[in-house]
């Protein structure tokens, strides 16, 4: 099934216990993309997409139009349009490829569900992303806050925090946590999601904030 662009699927190791059980995350980007954790997927007919992540320059009219049409090729159940194809925008969906798995590998707690997600995110919505990284525990709280600075300095709809750990290294930081959720306007939906990256070393933290 030809699509305009590039269809891409994650190249990670999926440890769920029933591969029905994770959702289907594809990406699609105009321009080809160079990244270990995504590899070009070839589309047939009937091949299910739960969630789409469309990269494109929004103040393009053709990459718009493209889009578009990939999106009604492809027929995702969702669709989420991302800012850029940084890596920091790639980790950060890579990150959510390993909560929704919920296996308890990858995934820190068995606590994602695709449909939190959009609800909170909304559906086929305008998202921008920031990240840092702590590399201890003194640099948490003040890089939990740089992380998610824009999201709380606007009027957003919606906020995921996606916070990474070294393997085996989870921290529920719920001081910290309860000091940032209090902080956000009564309006603006919010979900924590975690997951474990064997990149990380014991102490750090990645933290990564999707919101629109």
């Amino acid at each position: 099934m030809n699509t305009p662009g590039y269809v891409y699927q994650p190249r990670l190791p999926l440890n769920s216990l029933s591969a029905d059980e994770v959702p289907v995350i594809r990406l699609w980007s105009k321009q080809p993309l160079v990244n270990q954790d995504w590899q070009i997927k070839t589309m047939e007919q009937d091949d299910p997409v739960h969630l789409l992540g469309l990269i494109f320059n929004a103040s393009e009219p053709d990459e718009l139009v493209l889009a578009k049409e990939a999106q009604t090729i492809l027929r995702p159940q969702h669709c989420m349009k991302l800012p850029d194809s940084t890596e920091t925008t790639l980790l950060a969906i890579r990150d959510m490829v390993y909560a929704l798995q919920c296996d308890w590998s990858h995934s820190v707690m068995a606590n994602a569900e695709l449909e939190d997600l959009i609800q909170v995110l909304g559906n086929n919505a305008q998202l921008q992303v920031d990240t840092a990284v702590a590399f201890a525990n003194s640099q948490w709280s003040s890089l939990l806050e740089a992380t998610c600075i824009k999201a709380m300095q606007r009027h957003t709809k919606g906020i995921v925090l996606l916070r990474a750990h070294a393997t085996q290294d989870f921290n529920k930081m719920t001081p910290l946590l309860e000091d940032f959720r209090s902080q956000l306007v009564l309006s603006s939906d919010f979900i924590c999601l975690d997951v474990y990256d064997p990149n990380l070393e014991r102490g750090q933290k990645r933290f990564t904030c999707l919101y629109n």
